[in-house]
């Protein structure tokens, strides 16, 4: 043993741990017995021209010890030592271990056919499969790097193997529901029955297991021989800081712009939240807490919210990159700051009438699975009624009590018969489902929508100008109105489609032209623009 360990570590590299060392004995000596229960059962099938009955008799002294060494699998995928699911493994070993313990306790079944269809199937499955976990864990490169027989072998037997050795496993056990051995195994003849009951879930298990296989082996092939990497389109616009490792990671970047932002706060509890977001090793899973930690940090002052916001946004223009369609490469703001460019202004107003407003909330009575549907046009609250409710949410504690003073506030303003006319929003992603465009219009605000080109998907199945199609279509039918960045002069369109075409803007490649024209539509903003 001890002359086993130091050739399993040489051909190893030298660097095997004793965990590596202890399954490459293991799987060394399963192959071993499985090698040789194999051998004698060819030998037996030669001697007794093809006999299955004899080959039990012939060869199961090392399957068995084998078979029971099989136990040990369950634990390495408990205990993490190989990287197997468990309850595949469980499944798979204990099947074979239940056939096992039958044959033990039936002697009768031993000279049954089926048994030694069994053993002859399992030998021919098992040795390719040590066989293939010896030579990854010798391999530098692992799986990848075994030898290809082997390899072939263990993702292929199985096609035949698996359906020869379940036939073998069942028609063996149903064999020996019919013996007295099995029948006197326990008290009742529950022996009998949990057999019976075992068998039953061969029929979900066994396509289960054969599929399993199916899918491991188009994966070890595809991970194996993978199909040529697509050239990498050339990097422009907007793009992640290099995280040293080649490549442009977000977790590093979301990690490093929110410590960043925390520690803008400028408090010493703000200091002290930073260092713990800078030590956090497992960002992607526990980034929430220290999300929850900048807001409520951000919640101590409106001066503290603004320095957490700007500190966070001058971490951005200075560490995220803008690659210009010039080739100029560098830090977000150095490079967009120079862009000239801007676009024109679309606008639609609205034919609404704005008289007689009223502030209206879809409600139904909440959801509800015997509810799932959103409420009809007509299922609305407005006035006192909208106002009581809002009170009964904020005394539930469904909303906060400020919350609901809103609702009641906004209630109250519109029925005085005042509007939103006057007043300008510009949204970020304005066709967004849950975003309040629909609603802004509605009460007679002008909104500035920003959203994606509508030239992107032409010909395809879903254009993008149907987007721009809905906006300013909501917008024609409301009492307010709707401005917009397009690709050329409004005039200039022959028809609304081209205009919808022509309509929109890449946040991502266009951050300069879409502040210049922001900049731009400012100061063209009425003197008596309402705040």
């Amino acid at each position: 043993r001890p002359h086993c360990v130091a050739v399993i570590a040489q051909l190893g590299g030298g660097a095997m741990g004793l965990l590596d060392t202890y399954l490459g004995l293991y799987n060394l000596g399963c192959m071993a017995g499985w090698a040789y229960a194999l051998f004698l059962a060819v030998g037996s099938l030669a001697r007794t021209g093809g006999d299955l009955t004899r080959v039990w008799a012939d060869a199961s002294a090392p399957a068995e010890l084998a078979q029971w060494a099989m136990l040990l699998e369950i634990v390495h995928a408990l205990t993490g030592a190989v990287r197997s699911p468990v309850f595949t493994v469980f499944l798979q070993v204990m099947s074979r271990i239940v056939a096992l313990g039958v044959v033990v306790v039936c002697p009768e079944v031993r000279t049954q056919w089926s048994c030694g269809l069994m053993l002859l199937s399992w030998s021919l499955v098992e040795v390719p499969r040590y066989a293939f976990y010896l030579n990854a864990l010798l391999s530098p490169k692992g799986s990848e790097g075994t030898l290809y027989p082997v390899f072939w072998l263990r993702y292929s037997l199985f096609y035949l193997l698996y359906p020869t050795g379940i036939t073998g496993e069942c028609a063996t056990m149903l064999a020996a529901c019919s013996t007295a051995s099995l029948a006197g195994a326990l008290p009742g003849g529950w022996a009998v029955f949990l057999i019976k009951a075992n068998l039953a879930l061969y029929l979900p298990g066994s396509p289960f297991m054969y599929l399993n296989m199916v899918k491991n082996r188009k994966s070890a092939f595809k991970k194996r021989y993978p199909p040529p990497e697509k050239p990498k389109p050339a990097e422009k616009g907007t793009q992640f800081p290099p995280d040293g490792k080649g490549g442009r990671s977000t977790t590093v970047a979301g990690k490093q712009v929110i410590e960043a932002a925390v520690r803008g706060c400028g408090s010493e509890a703000a200091g002290k939240a930073a260092d713990k977001i800078g030590k956090e090793k497992n960002w992607r899973f526990n980034y929430n807490k220290h999300y929850m930690a900048m807001v409520r940090l951000g919640c101590d002052s409106p001066s503290a919210a603004l320095s957490c916001a700007r500190a966070g946004l001058a971490w951005m223009n200075e560490n995220m990159v803008f690659i210009a369609p010039s080739g100029e490469t560098g830090p977000f703001h150095k490079v967009v700051s120079k862009t000239t460019g801007k676009f024109e202004t679309g606008v639609v107003h609205g034919e609404g009438s704005i008289s007689k407003l009223a502030y209206k909330v879809p409600y139904n009575g909440g959801w509800h699975p015997s509810s799932p549907k959103a409420p009809s046009a007509e299922a609305v609250l407005s006035g006192d009624a909208l106002k009581a409710q809002a009170a009964a949410w904020a005394k539930r504690g469904i909303v906060e009590q400020d919350a609901a003073d809103a609702l009641c506030w906004t209630t109250d303003y519109f029925e005085q018969g005042k509007s939103l006319k006057g007043v300008y929003f510009v949204m970020v992603g304005a066709g967004s489902a849950m975003g309040p465009f629909p609603k802004l219009l509605e009460m007679g605000a002008t909104v500035v929508a920003i959203d994606i080109p509508g030239c992107w998907g032409a010909g395809g199945p879903r254009p993008t100008w149907t987007l721009w199609k809905r906006l300013t279509e909501t917008a024609k039918n409301s009492p307010g109105s709707i401005i917009f960045p397009v690709s050329k002069p409004q005039s200039a369109c022959k028809d609304d489609e081209e205009m919808w075409s022509a309509s929109g803007c890449d946040l991502m490649n266009q951050p300069g032209e879409i502040a210049n024209w922001l900049v731009h539509w400012q100061s063209t903003i009425p003197a008596d623009a309402k705040g």
